[in-house]
């Protein structure tokens, strides 16, 4: 990490290096820079980043692109014009970049067509670029992936509708939809399909290689309210517990009343304690 770790709104994190956007529109690297991938070159403010293999790019607040490291597919040759831009997002050797009008600018490697995005070119909202695909999402909430499919990451889950954030890692591709639950898809090698339960209340996604990460909110009722009652007794503490620890249904919120008299003992607690620390 930087010395002064402090200023910063956003990261992105390539195969061997990291990148952060501070506060003033400036870009600062760490990790590896064997081609230059840590090295932002001047120019306006950047109001978005994204890391690749061994290469980075930036959108400015002018709408124009920055792009540095490695060349050797093409990844940070920009399309032209350079202008219009909001977001971008970088694969192992190719590059994505969203314009104004919601069309998808795709450069670098195109050996498994990742560089080939689906007509109609329009009307895209969000990008996200795998290691050899890539990962689009419409205004309607639907999904469109292109590139390589060699384990089904191009292989949006039914019902493609409600998504509202992407994202892409090693032959595998992931959806939040607005009601909070997740798709994963594709490559499964290290567990990455297996969505923790409750599949519900995630409000972010971030995809690495072989691992993703997600936001999950709780309760939107106090933590230790699960049923909304305004009350907080053991059923809603034991709810609670369960969902902080990922414990099984077997500890459901009535092991505060194991033998289900509607009243809780002694013995209920003894239960309901032995259950969550088997």
């Amino acid at each position: 990490m930087p010395f002064d770790n402090t200023g910063f709104v956003a990261i992105a994190a390539g195969q061997g290096h990291s990148l952060g956007l501070k506060t003033d529109g400036t870009v600062v690297g760490w990790g590896s820079n064997s081609w230059g991938q840590l090295v932002a070159p001047p120019g306006a403010p950047a109001v978005g980043i994204a890391a690749g293999g061994n290469h980075s790019l930036a959108v400015r607040n002018d709408g124009s692109l920055a792009s540095w490291g490695t060349n050797f597919f093409g990844e940070t040759t920009i399309p032209s014009p350079n202008s219009h831009f909001t977001k971008v997002a970088a694969g192992l050797n190719h590059s994505l970049a969203l314009r104004e009008f919601g069309n998808v600018e795709a450069f670098g490697r195109n050996v498994d067509g990742q560089c080939n995005v689906p007509f109609p070119n329009s009307d895209f909202v969000a990008i996200a670029a795998g290691d050899n695909h890539s990962v689009g999402l419409k205004a309607d909430g639907s999904i469109v992936c292109w590139g390589s499919n060699s384990l089904g990451q191009l292989d949006v889950p039914p019902p493609n509708a409600g998504f509202v954030r992407i994202s892409a890692g090693d032959r595998y591709s992931m959806g939040l939809r607005a009601d909070g639950s997740l798709a994963v898809w594709g490559r499964d090698a290290y567990g990455q399909l297996n969505v923790p339960l409750p599949n519900t209340g995630f409000s972010e996604i971030a995809a690495g290689t072989n691992h993703w990460v997600a936001l999950r909110s709780l309760s939107p009722c106090a933590p230790c309210d699960a049923n909304c009652d305004g009350v907080t007794n053991l059923s809603d503490i034991s709810a609670f517990v369960n969902t902080l620890l990922g414990i099984t249904p077997a500890c459901s919120p009535c092991a505060a009343d194991a033998n289900q008299d509607g009243s809780t003992e002694a013995r209920d607690i003894e239960a309901f304690v032995a259950c969550l620390i088997q």
